[in-house]
């Protein structure tokens, strides 16, 4: 372990904190995953992980589901499975293999979800494309395409355009220069 990595483990399981990039290819010493924070580099779980927080400078890649309280990334956040959170923030492009849980969500750069997606009001500043069913109570983004599944919301706003394939709407409002 280099000396500069901050390695914290108790009973609730194990945190790691580095300046660099951080790769964990499963729990620290028999304990599961509270918090991972990588300051300047990037985080990469090689395994499904629940942790109380995920924090990187760069980019965050979880090859398997990420259930968390809070993640955190500088850069793009990928997840191979599901991701169940209570906060999620990304400064790039939020990409998620399974579905998509989460109260509070930030995504600066696109969104795309190939499962369900279930979101209270997201704060969404790109494009989003939604492969599955989607709940929320607002959706607002530069543009929408809603691929398939059921599209349940109070409104949808687009700044450019909303495209929707074979989708079953129950939708209040739908607000874009081009539907």
């Amino acid at each position: 372990v280099p000396e500069d990595v901050v390695l914290h483990i108790d009973e609730a399981g194990a945190s790691v904190e580095f300046g660099g990039n951080i790769v964990l290819h499963a729990g620290v010493a028999g304990r599961p995953i509270k918090r991972v924070v990588s300051h300047h580099g990037s985080v990469s779980l090689a395994s499904a992980t629940e942790a109380e927080c995920v924090e990187a400078h760069g980019d965050i890649t979880v090859l398997g589901a990420l259930r968390a309280e809070l993640v955190r990334a500088g850069g793009g956040l990928r997840v191979g499975g599901n991701l169940e959170a209570a906060c999620v923030h990304v400064e790039g492009n939020l990409h998620v293999g399974g579905a998509l849980t989460v109260a509070e969500l930030t995504v600066a750069g696109q969104l795309t979800v190939e499962g369900p997606a279930v979101m209270q009001t997201p704060t969404l500043a790109g494009d989003a494309v939604f492969h599955g069913d989607v709940t929320a109570n607002v959706l607002r983004a530069r543009s929408f395409a809603f691929n398939s599944g059921t599209l349940t919301a109070r409104g949808v706003q687009a700044e450019v355009s909303v495209a929707i394939g074979d989708v079953r709407l129950q939708v209040d409002a739908i607000v874009a220069p081009e539907v």
